[in-house]
């Protein structure tokens, strides 16, 4: 299972969603480096330091620059029409469609960001880390701020949404228990 494939099987998981956008609007984690090192560390691999620098830098620029305008904009016509603004625009009935091309096009921008990410790091070149001590120390890395533990806890939520024996996995490098 490619890195797409196992986003797009976890992500409908109860509880995943909301944890991803908990990490990623409190905590500043990017959520496709999360999936990644999530999909990594189920196969028992990670990124060393250097690939995980590199990768956070190449994922930051591409985040900030495309990613998150998009995101931004499908967010801002959510509440749209807003009074006095775009009213002739924003009640046509074409309004929704135009919205759902944005988040198509944040979506696919998602998806290309994770397509980078496993052709240039992938599985192959990745240090093995069957204790997942890489891993967690990779996953501390993610956050913007120094309050890690309840982010570490989502972290581990959406773990065990993928695989019970996987979240206790996650749970012991953490540190959790």
């Amino acid at each position: 299972m490619n890195l797409w494939e196992f986003s797009l099987t976890l992500y409908p998981k109860p509880g995943v969603a909301d944890a991803c956008l908990t990490l990623q609007n409190h905590h500043g984690a990017d959520v496709n480096v999360l999936l990644y090192l999530l999909w990594t560390a189920s196969a028992g691999k990670a990124p060393n330091v250097t690939q995980l620098t590199e990768m956070l830098a190449l994922s930051a620029e591409w985040r900030q620059r495309i990613v998150a305008p998009l995101r931004s904009l499908r967010s801002e016509m959510k509440g749209w029409p807003l009074a006095g603004t775009l009213p002739e625009f924003s009640q046509r009935e074409d309004f929704e469609t135009l919205r759902a091309a944005v988040k198509a096009a944040e979506l696919e921008a998602e998806k290309r960001q994770q397509r980078v990410l496993e052709s240039r790091f992938g599985l192959a070149g990745l240090t093995d880390d069957g204790t997942l001590a890489v891993f967690a120390d990779s996953i501390l890395q993610l956050f913007s701020n120094p309050e890690t533990a309840s982010a570490s806890y989502l972290v581990h939520s959406i773990a065990a949404a993928h695989d019970k024996d996987f979240g206790a996995r996650v749970c012991r490098a953490l540190n959790l228990e």
